[in-house]
C-alpha cells in the first residue's frame, strides 16, 4: 500500500511539472524518450519508476534528480494538508465533542 501511494504522489508530482511546462503528454514522453502511455500510467501512479527513469524525467524538466525528489516532497505534503483537512470533522451547534 505505501509503494502505491509513492507511485501516486511521485505520479502527481510529474503531471503538475509537466502542467507548469505547458508540455502535453505526448510531448513531454518524447522529450523523455518513453512512451506516452507509459507517462500516462506513471502520472497515475499506475507504475513504480526506476532510477534511470526518473533521471529522464527530471532530465527533460530540467532539473536534477534530487530536485524532482524535493518536488515530490514538497507535493507529499500538499496532498497530506489536504487530505487531513478533508478528514476533519466540522464542530457541532452545540460544541459539544462529537462520540
Amino acid at each position: 500500500m505505501r509503494d502505491k501511494l509513492l507511485a501516486q504522489k511521485i505520479g502527481l508530482a510529474i503531471r503538475n511539472l509537466r502542467h507548469q511546462a505547458g508540455w502535453s503528454q505526448e510531448d513531454f514522453a518524447d522529450l523523455c524518450h518513453l512512451h506516452r502511455t507509459y507517462v500516462g500510467l506513471i502520472e497515475r501512479g499506475e507504475r513504480a519508476i526506476s532510477i534511470e527513469t526518473a533521471s529522464k524525467l527530471a532530465s527533460a524538466l530540467g532539473l536534477t534528480l534530487s530536485q524532482l525528489f524535493a518536488e515530490v516532497e514538497l507535493e507529499a505534503d500538499t496532498v497530506s494538508l489536504h487530505t487531513d483537512s478533508q478528514h476533519k470533522e466540522p464542530p457541532n451547534e452545540n460544541n459539544v465533542p462529537a462520540e
